[in-house]
């Protein structure tokens, strides 16, 4: 193909040049070369209409030239030296994309649009990438992009989010709850500029194949089953999600009943599963200790041999070795002794009969096996057994008083049952949990009075703080629990939790140096969310809210109304009529008020649900005061 000379006027940008973004100091680089040296590289057109010519290769040459002509420093009859292509030819992209991509990276969006042409072409990742000087998985995670909003991509176009944010949209294929999620996302979450909140809140319905039960099933497992993991295409360690749940729950209690089987015949007065062993559940238990036998012929054996290494380790090398090598050798010998030297386990007959094996799924997704575990209403026989001794461990259950100390209030007549009230706080303290978790602004400012109140003021009291600053969670009860934990806040919450536990190393004595090296906005974050979990709003026994938790869930701005919605089965049922229809007050049509004094309780409150549909009706004690 011959070089043609053509005026500048009669060309102009094609669609199918690779790069549409421009960098304009690249522009202006150009713009000063073209004026002092001239075009040293010729540009690839094709023939268009009305006698004009499309560039398919040179758009910043073409640009820099441009800027040449306004600022009058050439005329529009310029002549560039320019290949003519046929429209049609297959090498036109692949050209323009190598030329781009060597000289200077490409906007993600630009290789994305360029990848994809091939693609569509019918070449493969490994083709294109062997062509262009990249890695397939560059080519992949490019083309990954093509499950992502159009709307996004423009967004990221126009700087309105990073990359990061734009590739964690490409676990999953829902566009409409892609444009969803980006639309609710708090600005912090924005300006933070990662894709954690955006993946958890694509994948809250999934289950993390780092959890403790997906480790505890195994993924191989879990996928010869019939199950499906969702990959991260962008994640160098190729995480995912197990998006059967209930396949999943399934494997993970066959295998629990599989290690449960041989276990029944020791003799205890009682054997449970429990997959999710939780704090609160291990609180109601005691436990009972085993006597140790002492160490077999052969496990004696072993000791003295490696107290012989031990002793030869410290003659060479002190009892503190410098040496790298003999001190872990040491240490490794020092650990295996003390298992040996405890022995076995021996529990008595007595200790079985009041006691049992709780088996289940460990922090680290390992099966835990706990025997010796005494329920409530064993502890007295526990306790005759060791002739008044307190062998049982842990604490009680059923506290009189909350958790913070507070006493319960006098209960009034028509007041809300204690049960009621303790479970609406608790999802009271759920959402703020989770509106606090994305605001660091308040967080600082609530821990920072949680702690001033604690350390500065003598004979403080926990009236005076709303968050537990020793770094436990609130007082739910196990029924609140379980009732709270199914909640949209407390999924959302969990998964928020699950992103920042990802996020963070793996090793708590490496968690210093990693804050050290953070940003301020990821510190904040997560302040925030470590802040949010300690929130206590809940009332137990009755007791009436503490002032701080108002003050708190004003400066939240909590919506309750955004979190929780009144039904008949968790609120309208629950409550005496008359208290009811005082609660309500305006809320309800005279009508409507006059006809459900006569009803019974059941149709009284479907009565009441129908006529506060969309009223965004909530309770007092759910209010932000």
């Amino acid at each position: 193909m011959t070089i043609e000379m053509i005026s500048l006027g009669r060309l102009e940008p094609s669609a199918a040049n690779a790069r549409k973004q421009r960098n304009k100091d690249r522009v202006r680089q150009f713009a000063a070369s073209i004026e002092a040296h001239g075009i040293l590289q010729n540009l690839q057109v094709t023939e268009g209409e009305n006698g004009k010519f499309q560039v398919v290769v040179g758009g910043t040459r073409l640009a820099a030239l441009n800027l040449l002509l306004k600022q009058k420093k050439i005329a529009g009859d310029y002549q560039v030296p320019c290949q003519v292509r046929p429209a049609n030819d297959p090498a036109l992209t692949e050209i323009s994309l190598a030329e781009n991509i060597v000289r200077e990276n490409m906007h993600p969006a630009d290789e994305f649009d360029a990848f994809k042409k091939l693609a569509d072409e019918g070449q493969g990742p490994e083709t294109i990438a062997a062509r262009f000087g990249v890695t397939p998985t560059v080519v992949k995670q490019r083309l990954k992009l093509a499950v992502v909003s159009p709307k996004l991509i423009a967004a990221y176009r126009r700087d309105e989010m990073t990359l990061d944010q734009l590739m964690a949209f490409t676990v999953s294929d829902d566009r409409k709850q892609q444009e969803k999620v980006w639309a609710e996302l708090p600005d912090w979450n924005r300006q933070r500029g990662d894709g954690e909140a955006i993946r958890a809140a694509l994948t809250e319905q999934h289950i993390a194949a780092d959890s403790k039960l997906a480790r505890f099933v195994g993924i191989e497992a879990y996928e010869k089953a019939g199950g499906v993991v969702l990959r991260d295409l962008f994640d160098d360690a190729n995480a995912g999600w197990l998006t059967d749940i209930a396949l999943l729950n399934r494997l993970a209690a066959e295998k629990l009943e599989a290690a449960a089987a041989p276990l029944s015949a020791e003799g205890w007065k009682w054997l449970e599963i429990s997959p999710d062993r939780n704090r609160p559940e291990m609180q109601q238990h005691g436990h009972i200790r085993a006597a140790h036998a002492d160490p077999k012929p052969e496990q004696q054996a072993e000791i003295d041999t490696l107290q012989a290494e031990a002793d030869a380790i410290m003659e060479e090398h002190g009892e503190e070795p410098a040496d790298e090598a003999a001190h872990s050798r040491l240490q490794q010998i020092c650990d295996r002794i003390d298992v040996l030297s405890e022995g076995e386990a021996v529990w008595t007959d007595e200790q079985k009969a009041v006691a049992g094996i709780v088996v289940s799924i460990g922090h680290d997704g390992e099966l835990a096996i706990e025997r010796g575990i005494v329920k409530q209403e064993d502890k007295a026989a526990v306790r005759r057994l060791t002739n008044g001794e307190a062998a049982a461990q842990g604490n009680g259950a059923g506290q009189a008083d909350g958790a913070d100390g507070a006493k319960p209030a006098a209960k009034q007549k028509g007041a809300l049952p204690a049960a009621l009230i303790a479970e609406l706080t608790s999802h009271k303290t759920v959402a703020a949990q989770l509106v606090m978790a994305g605001n660091a602004e308040v967080a600082l400012l609530a821990v920072t009075h949680a702690l001033a109140a604690r350390m500065l003021y003598d004979g403080h009291s926990g009236e005076h703080i709303s968050l537990e600053i020793s770094a436990h969670g609130p007082s739910y009860s196990l029924a609140v629990r379980e009732v709270v934990g199914k909640s949209a806040p407390a999924r959302k919450l969990s998964a928020l939790i699950k992103s920042w536990q990802k996020k963070l190393p793996k090793q708590p004595d490496e968690l210093w140096g990693w804050l050290a090296k953070q940003k301020p906005a990821t510190v904040h974050g997560l302040l925030a969310a470590c802040a949010a979990m300690t929130i206590d709003m809940v009332q137990v026994n009755g007791a009436e809210g503490k002032p701080a938790a108002a003050n708190l869930a004003r400066s939240l701005k909590l919506d309750m109304a955004e979190h929780w919605e009144a039904t008949a089965q968790n609120y309208f049922t629950r409550v005496p009529k008359k208290r009811l229809l005082e609660e309500l007050g305006a809320a309800l049509k005279p009508n409507t008020r006059k006809q459900i004094e006569g009803m019974k309780r059941d149709l009284a409150a479907k009565t009441i649900v129908a006529e506060l549909k969309g009223k965004r009706w909530i309770p007092e004690v759910l209010k932000a005061g």
